[in-house]
This record gives C-alpha cells, structure tokens and sequence, in this order.
C-alpha cells in the first residue's frame, strides 16, 4: 500500500531493494519519510514521534529539516510519488530515489540544482527543497549519520575529515 495514495505500489525495481540492507542512517531516513507519508495521507500529526525518533539518534535538526522538506516535497508534487507504509520490508523506486538525494545532499552538499532526479517536483518545489535537502545531509553529517556515496555524482565525494566537520549551520 502506498503510504501517500490510498492506492497499490507498482514494483518497478528489478531487484529487490530491502530497508533491513539500508545502513542506519538510511533506515531512519526511510522511517521518516514514511511516517510523514501516512500522516500527510491520513492527516494527523506525527511531529513529536518523528522528532524524538531523531532525537533518540543525536539528530534532531535532522528530523526537522525532513519535516519541512517532506511538507515541500507532498505539496510539490508533479506526479505521483511511491512512498511504502512504514511497516513495509521493500523499497520502491521513489524511495530509492530520495536516498539517492538525501546522499547526494550529505556528500556533495550544493549539488542538487538542475538535477533529473527531482523529477517528481515542480520547479518551484524543486527550487525550495533543495537547501533543506542540504540541511538534512548536514544534520545528518553532524549527527554521525552517514549515507553511502551515492554513484550517480561523477566528482569526488567529501574526504573524510570533510565528512566529520561540523556544517557552517549553527545548532
């Protein structure tokens, strides 16, 4: 069931993508995704659970960028995104593809402008979302929570020590 339209996920994905193979900070990102995803569908309020879910990981600036930035993202939709329910094991396409963001944003912060994957936004959605979509990856980054590098940036990700210094964002 898709978490944001009352309606069956199409299984695009050859290859059985599965959050249990997600790293952690992966998998807290797939969480919220997903808990916004049905709130914004069943409209209730899931504020406190998914800030005290970061919280819990050292990462509540985290969990408030992803608050707004899914608030964008539901809002500034230019088709249907597939988004699982939470209690779903595989991952769909679109779910695919907002980690592969969320990487991108934590590894090659400034990099999402003009980007084919934020085909699913308008361009106004896509022009708002991308510095919260740097703030995620830089709250995330400070928090410890690292991404894998994601292949599709053909420039060199963050050294390490880039990776470990805190963002210019004040806490």
């Amino acid at each position: 069931m898709n978490a944001l339209f009352k309606q069956a996920n199409k299984r695009t994905n050859t290859k059985s993508a599965r959050v249990k193979d997600l790293s952690f900070a992966g998998q807290m990102s797939i969480w919220g995704v997903r808990l916004l995803a049905t709130s914004y569908r069943e409209e209730m309020d899931v504020t406190k659970t998914l800030i005290e879910g970061f919280k819990k990981c050292n990462a509540m600036r985290a969990g408030s960028n992803l608050l707004f930035l899914m608030e964008i993202v539901f809002t500034g939709l230019s088709r249907n995104l597939h988004i699982n329910c939470p209690c779903n094991a595989d991952l769909t396409e679109d779910e695919l593809k907002l980690l592969e963001l969320f990487s991108i944003s934590q590894h090659f912060s400034g990099s999402l402008g003009n980007m084919e994957l934020l085909d699913f936004l308008t361009t106004a959605a896509a022009d708002n979302a991308i510095p919260i979509f740097d703030g995620y990856g830089d709250a995330m980054r400070d928090a410890g929570l690292l991404l894998p590098v994601c292949g599709k940036m053909h420039v060199e990700p963050m050294s390490i020590t880039e990776l470990m210094k805190p963002s210019s964002m004040s806490h």
